[in-house]
């Protein structure tokens, strides 16, 4: 349980390191900043600052839930859900940074003539594919529970089957994690959102079949 502990205060660390950038930028960003950019990279909506405090309330409450089943959650499985709010703390102030980042330097006056130098296709991708590798990690890690994993009849039915599962889904999940990220990388606009999704599909039937083929012969 000292793990456990020491891991959530991590977490708790790291969410209010993240409050804490978060109302650094607001006092420094203007009023109004883009918001929402489309797959070439240009803004498409302006809005007010303060939108921004909704990837800190998403941090927050993610954070509750994998505290909670940490603190409360099987045996064994408590300890991965506290490192997993932990990586995914890290990840909710990596991706703020890029926003914040960008918001600053972006220039409104400049939006008609050319779009800014980044693409949010690709950083999607890169973010997601992170997170992908994150969960990988995990699930081989994982014990049976009520919000991670590949809950279905057949990996619940025992702890092997569970086991079986997420051993596979595991591989599958860092596979598909190292290929949308290699897409972030090497894709820009559409075609990096088009292979995100073909990732996703193939991902998603990848652990519905496999983990059925892995479980069956289980009783």
């Amino acid at each position: 349980m000292g793990n456990v502990k020491k891991s959530l205060v991590l977490a708790g660390i790291l969410l209010a390191v993240n409050a804490i950038v978060t109302v650094a930028f607001l006092c420094v960003l203007p009023d109004q900043v883009p918001v929402h950019f489309g797959a070439s990279g240009a803004a498409d909506r302006i809005g007010s600052k303060y939108e921004n405090l909704s990837l800190l309330a998403i941090a927050l409450i993610l954070g509750i839930v994998l505290a909670l089943c940490g603190l409360f959650g099987k045996g064994s499985n408590r300890a991965t859900m506290a490192r997993l709010a932990v990586g995914m703390q890290a990840i909710f102030i990596l991706v703020g940074l890029f926003i914040f980042l960008n918001q600053l330097r972006y220039d409104g006056n400049a939006a008609t003539a050319s779009a800014p130098d980044f693409d949010m296709s690709q950083i999607s991708a890169i973010v997601i594919g992170s997170t992908f590798l994150l969960m990988g990690y995990f699930m081989p890690r994982s014990t049976r529970n009520a919000v991670f994993g590949i809950r279905v009849p057949w990996t619940q039915k025992s702890d092997e089957a569970w086991a079986r599962a997420h051993r596979f889904g595991g591989t599958v999940t860092v596979a598909a994690g190292a290929m949308i990220v290699l897409a972030g990388v090497v894709l820009k606009g559409s075609a990096a959102f088009v292979a995100l999704a073909v990732v996703f599909i193939a991902w998603t039937l990848a652990c519905l079949i496999g983990s059925y083929a892995v479980c069956k012969h289980i009783s």
